[in-house]
């Protein structure tokens, strides 16, 4: 716009598509529904979770009723004596399918029985002959067909037998074979039953992640969509490209023309720096991922381009990690370091050591310590201590895992010192608040639940077992249920609770689920009670409360029961939740990894003596190596422990650039904290893998000064975009401050989705528009209206005239504006832009819910006037297109234009 572009620039604006991988793989799968088992109306499930835990149990019922199918009776009878059904099945619902088929394993090991097996008579010693004795009886048990799991013992004896320790017979003679057998047998099996479980989805229409990534590849194998696919002639840039899978990225590169020594020039660009590939996680990725970007350059097909300077951290962060790092991001499988620069301009910052007093144990105790050390370096001290405005503007970063960081952040709530957790991945099970909703949704719709009528009278009301056994032994065995159902009197405080609980049923089973959700908080304080037992959560509960309650009233406009609405929450019970807004006033507590893409003022990168928590391979584990599909039922065998030892090499190399990026987020302080007391180094600790000498660095003291503020050069800084009133409506306002207080306005909650579903309508695609109006009807908070309005703005003059051909739609336009009263930028979006490319001409469109009649319709106009102003003067000045603007108001169904006069205009 700034540069007078064309109308070209319209109609080809919508074609570049942004997104994730994963949402680009959907889009060319929609595209290629024809070519592919994957169809358009395939569900994403999330493996562990309710929906995908029935499908795979369904599939246990139905296709994989019979194993014989996926591996021979024979081979299936032996493996099924050596392992438990259980854990074969549960290690083929998460393999990654391997697509062979017909694969048969080696013939059964035959077992040297007459070495293992001494003579009973000979002179040997005690624990030799138990030893012996157990293995004859596991022989015994095996040659008639009964379940003889491999390992019959803890520890084998080293005394010697015919002149070789006992268990070195026992491992070459007997467990060694057995257990490569299993490997080998076990692989096929689950790698087949995998394959077949991953088919099965799709044809129920259900699929995971990797489903979805697995088919999207498989279309370059099929020539009709690699055809469709090739001709687009595909010009992709790839964001973070050090943290792309292997197989996406090769993917990627043969979607686009290519010439023979790789993609054609112009048509594939990456972006993404080794030095911070953090989330490679299966053996061999990173090496996968670096090599192929190595060869891509050393062919010429891509220039590199190195950008050494940061304009993020200051100049004693950056020399402190050139004089680390080189001696880090070093030999094979790890990334070569590159030098950072600081421009002329550049802040001095500071480097410090923070050793905390008191602490240094080992164990947890000794980590809770050096939490209690930590938090009190902040106690009674205030933000300018450590020369920020505000707590939000320090971060503690820590490698230990998310459990501990959640103590250390209620350690520092006691203390009174703000802090906040900030944990992505976070499941709504996790949340104690949403575990008690569910949990009394589930008793008041289901008084039958004896089970969790106890859990809630424990959990939420803190009543022990043992109170609950007595009070019915009291009673004469009387259920419970009977008891919960019934309206009680008595004496006893647990009957009058659960008589309490009984009566509230009653009241609530009259209401609709919005208004029996207030009642039941309204009776029983449940944000309140939650609130007293996370006193460092209080914001996450208002907000997920809020959640709950919206959630509700879309029940209510759905026309659920309150049963139904516990069955929906429940079915979020295992999904993620996004994580809630850094909050500016609470110091930011996170993990190494989760600090990837931020920068604060202050880091403090803590517990730098202890290990970095890396979590090892769980067994039994499903791996393909060099084509052949291996099932590892523990650690302890030869290929297990080559295969664990190649992943332990490289989770130590990402840990090494783990710590680059943590120490690179500082954009004024960075402060490396520890026990007091050195001890035994860990070799896995931050001090070590960095080999930081503390004693060379400046030792840190909380003085109270002036906050330095960061420079941000010539851009424009963020508090200097103001937004002028008027210009975001209530929509706007609400998604920018989430800590906003629940609104109960049933206008406000239906202009949200009024104007979410005006977002994502698919006006360039028409035949979609009538499908997607009722799938949008199906979150309406108030569903008459919906469909009363959405059925008008369709039968509506103004969308019956609509030229679809020559149009191009563009929702949520952001721009801004420069305010000639004070000179700031206002920022703004615009609902709707409409591009004519026929007349060559713009209209700029606003939507109001506002519930009206048409005698308000001047009074509206004039009191948006000058919004619609706004827009049209951005637009005119930038492009000097024809505009036009108007307001739609949808319980009209009317679209009224706005005179816009070339005086104004000008």
């Amino acid at each position: 716009l700034a540069r007078n572009a064309s109308s070209h620039v319209f109609l080809n604006l919508d074609a570049a598509f942004f997104g994730t991988i994963d949402s680009f793989f959907s889009s060319l799968l929609t595209d290629c529904a024809e070519f592919s088992s994957y169809g358009n109306g395939t569900q994403i499930v999330e493996t562990g979770g309710p929906q995908e835990t029935r499908l795979w149990q369904d599939f246990l019922d139905d296709e994989a009723a019979d194993w014989t199918v996926f591996l021979p009776q024979p081979h299936l009878d032996r493996l099924l004596q050596l392992c438990p059904w259980k854990t074969l099945a549960e290690a083929a619902r998460s393999c990654v399918p391997c697509g062979r088929e017909n694969l048969l394993p080696p013939p059964f090991p035959e077992i040297q029985w007459q070495r293992l097996l001494a003579n009973e008579t000979a002179n040997l010693p005690q624990i030799l002959v138990d030893q012996i004795n157990l293995l004859r009886s596991w022989r015994k048990c095996f040659e008639k067909g009964l379940f003889a799991p491999l390992s019959i013992s803890e520890r084998w004896s080293s005394k010697p037998l015919d002149g070789v320790p006992f268990a070195t017979l026992c491992a070459e003679l007997w467990s060694r074979p057995l257990a490569m057998w299993v490997e080998i047998a076990g692989g096929i099996l689950c790698g087949s039953l995998g394959d077949a479980y991953a088919k099965y989805r799709l044809s129920r229409g259900f699929a995971t992640y990797d489903d979805l990534r697995r088919c999207a590849r498989k279309l370059m194998e099929n020539d009709g969509a690699s055809k469709l696919l090739r001709g687009r002639n595909y010009r992709i840039v790839i964001d973070e490209a050090q943290d792309t899978a292997p197989e996406d990225f090769e993917f990627l590169l043969n979607l686009v023309p290519s010439t023979k020594n790789g993609p054609a020039q112009g048509h594939f660009s990456m972006v993404g720096d080794m030095q911070q590939c953090i989330y490679l996680r299966r053996c061999g990725e990173f090496e996968k991922i670096n090599s192929i970007c190595s060869s891509l350059v050393d062919s010429g097909t891509l220039e590199q381009l190195t950008f050494t300077v940061t304009m993020r951290c200051p100049l004693a962060v950056v020399e402190n990690v050139n004089n680390l790092f080189p001696n880090v991001l070093c030999g094979t499988n790890q990334a070569k370091f590159v030098a950072m620069e600081c421009p002329a301009n550049c802040r001095g910052g500071g480097v410090f050591s923070m050793i905390l007093d008191g602490a240094g144990r080992g164990g947890a105790n000794g980590q809770i310590c050096e939490m209690e050390a930590l938090a009190a370096q902040f106690a009674g001290k205030s933000p300018q201590h450590f020369a920020v405005e505000r707590w939000g503007e320090i971060a503690i970063l820590g490698g230990i895992k998310k459990t501990h960081l959640a103590t250390l952040q209620r350690i520092f709530s006691e203390m009174g010192v703000p802090a906040q957790l900030r944990l992505r991945g976070q499941k709504w099970h996790s949340k104690l608040l949403f575990r008690w909703i569910c949990g009394i949704l589930r008793i008041i719709s289901c008084p039958t639940d004896c089970v969790e009528i106890v859990a809630v009278l424990r959990e939420i009301f803190a009543v022990p077992d043992g109170a609950v056994a007595k009070f019915l032994q009291n009673r004469g065995g009387e259920p419970l249920r009977e008891l919960f159902s019934l309206e009680r009197s008595g004496s006893g405080q647990l009957e009058l609770l659960v008589g309490a609980l009984g009566k509230l049923r009653l009241e609530v089973m009259e209401l609709n689920v919005a208004e029996a959700l207030v009642r039941i908080d309204e009776k029983l304080n449940l944000v309140e009670r939650a609130n007293r037992c996370e006193a460092n959560a209080i914001g996450e509960n208002l907000n997920l409360w809020g959640d709950v309650v919206n959630l509700a009233y879309g029940a209510v406009a759905r026309g659920q029961s309150l049963a139904e609405f516990c069955e929906s929450l429940l079915e979020k019970y295992f999904d993620g939740c996004e994580p809630d807004e850094p909050d500016g006033d609470r110091i930011q507590i996170d993990t190494l990894h989760g600090s990837k893409g931020l920068e604060w003022n202050c880091v403090i990168l803590a517990f730098c003596g202890r290990a970095i928590s890396s979590e090892r391979g769980i067994f039994p584990r499903h791996a393909v190596i060099d084509g052949q599909p291996k099932l590892f039922m523990k650690a302890n065998t030869p290929l297990a422990e080559e295969y664990e030892a190649q992943c332990d090499g490289e989770r130590l190399a990402a840990t090494q650039r783990l710590l680059y990026v943590a120490m690179t987020r500082a954009r004024e302080t960075l402060i490396l904290a520890r026990d007091g007391l050195a001890g035994k180094p860990n070799g896995n600790s931050p001090a070590e893998l960095m080999a930081v000498d503390f004693s060379k660095l400046k030792p840190w003291k909380a003085e109270e000064c002036k906050c330095a503020k960061v420079s941000a050069g010539k851009q424009v800084a963020a508090q200097n975009i103001t937004i002028a009133a008027g210009i975001h409506g209530h929509r706007r306002s609400m998604a920018a401050n989430k800590k906003s207080e629940v609104v109960d306005d049933k206008s406000v909650t239906y202009g949200n989705w009024w104007h979410r579903t005006m977002e994502y309508f698919p006006w360039n695609s028409r035949r979609q528009h009538r499908q997607y109006v009722a799938d949008a009807l199906g979150k309406a908070p108030d569903f008459e209206r919906g469909e009363r309005e959405l059925t008008a703005l369709l039968a509506s003059a103004w969308y019956g005239n609509l030229h679809f051909d020559s149009l191009k739609f563009f929702a949520e336009w952001p721009f801004a504006s420069e305010l000639e009263s004070t000179g700031e930028l206002a920022g703004s979006t615009v609902d709707l832009v409409i591009f004519d490319s026929m007349e060559n001409r713009l209209t700029v469109l606003d939507w109001k819910t506002d519930l009206i009649g048409r005698e308000d319709i001047p009074r509206a106009m004039e009191r948006h006037g000058m919004q619609l102003l706004r827009y049209a003067s951005f637009f005119r000045k930038c492009g000097n297109w024809p505009v036009a603007a108007a307001i739609y108001f949808s319980n009209l169904g009317e679209l009224i234009g706005y005179d816009l006069s070339p005086q104004l205009l000008n």
